[in-house]
């Protein structure tokens, strides 16, 4: 095992703990995945979480990690690296971590700066750990253009020559959480209920008429209050609200001719490719999530050799 192995990769996120023991080509060789992630480990002991979803592998194997692990709240802090990024700002800031598995890295994240629409003295700053990971994995010899991650924390990334020049970040899979969990509009939802396309594909129409946010997730209750949508439908309609809402904020900044890459999960890519569409994207192109955070692993770890 240990002659197949040429780079462990994880991925410490807020909720889940993922590990890839990567071979020589970068074919993935075997995949492990748990539930303590950052935000679960209370108690600081992220050693004791990363021993064990690496238990049985070969040690010695350098260890490349991205994700929150590198945040204020995770194993240690690694610094932003200010746009416009390139993966080899990455490469040049790694974090070097000693553990009893052996030598690991950390890798930092990106921050962005923008100003607010209403008043240009307000600087609003964005932040992302894990997605420029998943950002460099795709972004090699393609064309600029618009890449999209999806998730708790979306994040718009307009890319220039390999670059991160800049982004945006919008709380699109939180607040449907906090919503669906925590508010009266999950009230009269059915737990558990498959997606529902005809719904979601209604709720984003709703996203791009409606200007204000705080008026059309209104509906979602009273869609059901008045039978207007079955229980199993009301949380497909809302998640089109909402992600309706964020692609019709950013289709009125950009071109909506140039190339956009969607990194998420074949669910939730299949839903943002849906409401690109409807606004007019036609140059769509989606890569898995979990390929292209291998991908961005193995790449800052073979440009680090390079560096050194």
């Amino acid at each position: 095992m240990s002659e197949d192995s040429r780079l462990i990769g994880v991925d410490g996120g807020t909720t889940r703990l993922r590990a890839f023991r990567i071979g020589a080509d970068g074919q993935i060789l075997e995949r492990r995945s748990s539930d303590r992630g950052v935000g679960v480990i209370s108690d600081g002991r992220f050693d004791v979480a990363f021993e064990a979803i690496l238990e049985g592998w070969p040690s010695g194997v350098p260890v490349l990690m991205c994700g929150m692990v590198g945040s204020r709240q995770g194993w240690r802090e690694t610094p932003y690296q200010p746009c416009p990024a390139h993966v080899t700002d990455l490469v040049n800031s790694l974090s070097p971590l000693g553990t009893r598995y052996g030598p690991a890295w950390i890798v930092g994240g990106v921050r962005s700066e923008s100003r607010a629409a209403a008043d240009q003295r307000c600087v609003l700053h964005d932040v992302m750990r894990g997605e420029e990971t998943q950002i460099f994995g795709v972004s090699a010899g393609c064309e600029n253009g618009l890449i999209i991650t999806p998730g708790t924390h979306s994040k718009w990334a307009t890319v220039r020559e390999e670059r991160i020049e800049s982004f945006r970040t919008y709380m699109t899979g939180e607040l449907y959480a906090l919503l669906e969990q925590h508010s009266i509009l999950g009230r009269l939802m059915e737990s558990g209920a498959q997606y529902h396309e005809a719904s979601f594909l209604d709720g984003v129409h709703v996203g791009f008429a409606e200007p204000t946010l705080l008026h059309s997730l209104f509906s979602v209750r009273t869609q059901g209050l008045f039978s207007q949508r079955a229980p199993a439908m009301l949380a497909s309609y809302m998640s089109g609200i909402l992600i309706g809402s964020e692609v019709s904020f950013e289709a009125r900044l950009r071109d909506l001719s140039s190339p956009v890459t969607v990194i998420a999960s074949e669910e939730m890519g299949r839903q943002y490719q849906a409401a690109l569409s409807v606004t007019g994207w036609s140059d769509l192109r989606f890569v898995d999530a979990e390929a292209a955070v291998v991908q961005g692993l193995q790449r800052i770890w073979r440009l680090r050799g390079r560096c050194a």
